[in-house]
């Protein structure tokens, strides 16, 4: 293993860490809306797509919601649904950024893929409507989507990672 493997492995993993620390806060921030989160985990998942290969940083993507299904003890519908709903975010964080989108539409996007696939899901499994679930989700998922937008670029001006 050469150094500079070696150090994406550990910046890809610390990042891991921080999505699930991350995913862990956002969840006690909006209890009493079980679907709908600030989005703070993508912040690492959105860095590593910046400054990693896409094999470390969709590694950041299971390894969240692999560690994160563990400590909240979610499983069955919450699990596929949030399984499902980050890869399709991830796809559009990461081809909308390999088109030079900027970070802050690129989160809007990804946030509002985030939230469609996740009704889509539930609204299969549990059988809730579509409609009122995605756009009650959708409103979240904006506002989210700037938020995250924003703390992105402000991380991504401050981060020292080569």
């Amino acid at each position: 293993m050469t150094v500079i493997h070696g150090r994406k492995i550990t910046i890809a993993a610390m990042l891991a860490g921080v999505s699930i620390i991350l995913n862990l806060l956002d969840r006690a921030l909006i209890p009493f809306f079980p679907w709908s989160k600030i989005g703070l985990a993508n912040i690492g998942v959105f860095v590593g797509i910046e400054k990693l290969p896409p094999l470390y940083s969709a590694g950041i993507v299971f390894t969240k919601i692999f560690f994160t299904g563990i400590f909240t003890g979610v499983t069955g519908p919450g699990f596929l649904a949030a399984l499902s709903s980050s890869i399709m975010a991830y796809f559009i964080m990461f081809f909308l950024r390999k088109l030079n989108f900027s970070i802050i539409p690129v989160s809007i996007c990804s946030s509002v893929g985030h939230v469609f696939t996740q009704a889509v899901v539930i609204s299969l499994i549990l059988g809730i409507n579509f409609h009122t679930l995605f756009k009650t989700l959708l409103v979240f998922g904006i506002m989210n989507g700037i938020i995250t937008g924003f703390i992105v670029f402000w991380v991504l001006r401050r981060l020292k990672i080569e």
